[in-house]
């Protein structure tokens, strides 16, 4: 009965499940380290800890998406260290006639991109719960991000005498505009406004196909680099030549 219970959970869920301690005290059931990677994915420690706040709060609060707000700090501890901290403020549903947004970049339509499920599939598959749409988006979100910061000066995880040795992130800061759903179609546009002395920065939105923002970010984060030397000092890494970068990604789950 175990297995086909599991069987019917889909990875991400998984990966986003909690196990209850006590009164506000949760633990993680599935941690995932990327290959490469000194620790877990920053992405789903956030992912976590959004879920574990979410638990504290009445089911009429939403993250930054609606009228009276109840704000939550979420400390994770692994081994008895403090390896992350979240702030987050939850709020009911509200009108209000003043809104505007950023127009959505015209871009090619998704389905005529190639997809990034193919890369993803083996641990994002179809949420089932409402509840998990914020968290997965979270998750996915951080792990383009920062890496905006990088593409000016030809980086990669791998080979070449320019290796990206670490990326990690520093601090993060995500904003819910309005109800989404992470199984559906979204654009996250991303900008590289700066990067200097071993850090990279980096904001971005995200919207929906009929051109909804939804959802903002900001993140900064250590970039290093080999500095071996093998590197050509004749040729050094690009400073400020370069305009802020603008990347785009259109992915659903």
């Amino acid at each position: 009965m175990e297995d086909s219970a599991q069987q019917t959970v889909a990875p991400i869920e998984l990966a986003l499940d909690l196990e209850y301690i006590d009164s506000n005290l949760y633990r993680s059931k599935q941690l995932w380290t990327p290959a490469g990677n000194r620790g877990v994915f920053g992405g789903q420690v956030v992912g976590l800890a959004l879920s574990a706040a979410a638990k504290t709060v009445d089911s009429k609060f939403q993250v930054h998406v609606r009228k009276s707000y109840a704000s939550r700090t979420v400390t994770a501890r692994q081994r008895g260290r403090v390896i992350f901290m979240l702030m987050c403020s939850f709020q009911v549903e509200e009108f209000s006639p003043l809104a505007h947004q950023y127009d959505m970049p015209n871009v090619p339509l998704p389905e005529s991109l190639k997809s990034t499920e193919q890369r993803l599939r083996e641990w994002l598959e179809d949420p089932r719960a409402e509840k998990y749409h914020k968290t997965i988006q979270m998750r996915l979100e951080q792990h383009e991000l920062l890496n905006t910061s990088l593409i000016p000066h030809g980086l990669a995880r791998l080979g070449g005498h320019r290796k990206l040795t670490m990326l990690t992130s520093l601090d993060h800061a995500i904003w819910f505009h309005a109800p989404f759903r992470a199984d559906e179609w979204l654009l996250y546009v991303m900008e590289s406004p700066r990067s200097i002395g071993g850090r990279g920065f980096a904001h971005g939105r995200v919207y929906t196909q009929d051109g909804r923002l939804v959802m903002s970010t900001a993140q900064e984060g250590v970039v290093r680099v080999n500095t071996s030397p093998k590197t050509d000092e004749s040729e050094p890494l690009a400073t400020g030549k370069f305009t802020p970068l603008k990347y785009t990604v259109s992915a659903k789950i």
